[in-house]
């Protein structure tokens, strides 16, 4: 299935049934799903699931990207984020590649107020040779800092269970 085929059938199931996915054989439920907006024009949808791990599916991009951790401590200072044009996490250089941006809720799926995040400032960097993102943000609504650190994931490794 190519990633736009997936993007409309994950909303369409997020509309009508309850669904469950297998990433990389594994099966996982999900807890909150809900689709987003930037400022900046980026479009997509995030899943939360009951173990804490989470899938990012862009809507226009070509690669998908999961986490074992939804919120992860990066120990990046707050005064370096959108500041900085370098980063290191993890022994790797991370370069700012989308500077204060604002996530917006397009729609809400799944949810319960302290499963998923709402609305957000934040700022992305990306290795100059890796298959990750290091997303650097804070919650409007209690300005809480929750960073994400996903890597890409093959659309070969994910399965669609749809129950009924």
């Amino acid at each position: 299935m190519k990633l736009k085929d997936f993007y409309k059938e994950i909303k369409k199931l997020g509309k009508e049934d309850t669904f469950t996915l297998k990433i990389k054989w594994i099966k996982k439920e999900v807890k909150a799903m809900a689709e987003y907006i930037t400022k900046s024009g980026l479009q997509y949808i995030k899943i939360v699931f009951t173990d804490k791990s989470f899938l990012y599916v862009p809507k226009n991009e070509e690669e998908l990207y999961f986490s074992e951790n939804y919120s992860i401590d990066t120990g990046v200072d707050d005064k370096d984020i959108g500041v900085k044009e370098i980063i290191k996490y993890n022994d790797v250089n991370y370069y700012l590649e989308n500077k204060d941006d604002y996530q917006f809720v397009k729609r809400l799926y799944v949810w319960g107020i302290q499963d998923i995040e709402g609305e957000v400032r934040f700022s992305d960097y990306i290795p100059k040779n890796g298959d990750d993102i290091l997303s650097l943000w804070w919650t409007s609504v209690d300005n809480k800092r929750c960073d994400l650190n996903p890597v890409s994931l093959d659309m070969k490794e994910v399965n669609i269970n749809k129950n009924k």
